[in-house]
């Protein structure tokens, strides 16, 4: 399962993606706004790359790359700080009681958290639900961080 918004406040924007995605986007992918080159929003493909956008926002529809328009897609965006995500561990290692309180990367799939990665310190592990699933926040965000990440 991507992620998906458990408490806090959001909203739901529209908001224009690119023409050309390199990958599909699914409901619950982090999506990056980039107002370099070809501007608008696509998925997040996590890796270990501190260069790139801040996470904007959580995909609330499908999109496929065939779709070439920049017509705006929905979009559900945090609102405050610290509102909590559920989300899955990817397959490289399951949460454990110590991972609450811990950062976490989104992993390169773009859908789930990777325990063993912490380069982009992304998400904040804030629960344990069980080895597979937890709530996190959103660390670095364009909300809250208003340029590309640094180390």
């Amino acid at each position: 399962m991507p992620f998906k918004h458990k408490s806090g406040r959001t909203k739901t924007m529209s908001l224009p993606k690119r023409a050309t995605l390199a990958v599909p986007i699914a409901v619950g992918d982090w999506l990056e706004f980039s107002d370099t080159g070809a501007a608008g929003l696509f998925r997040h493909v996590g890796d270990t790359a501190l260069t790139r956008m801040p996470l904007f926002g959580v995909a609330a529809q499908d999109v496929a790359t065939t779709d070439t328009t920049t017509n705006p897609i929905a979009v559900e965006v945090p609102l405050e700080n610290y509102v909590e995500w559920e989300f899955d561990t990817d397959s490289d290692g399951g949460l454990v009681a110590s991972d609450v309180g811990g950062l976490r990367d989104i992993d390169t799939l773009g859908r789930n958290v990777d325990r063993s990665v912490s380069a982009s310190k992304q998400i904040r592990v804030t629960k344990l639900i069980s080895a597979t699933k937890g709530l996190g926040i959103l660390n670095r965000g364009a909300l809250f961080f208003g340029g590309p990440y640094t180390t």
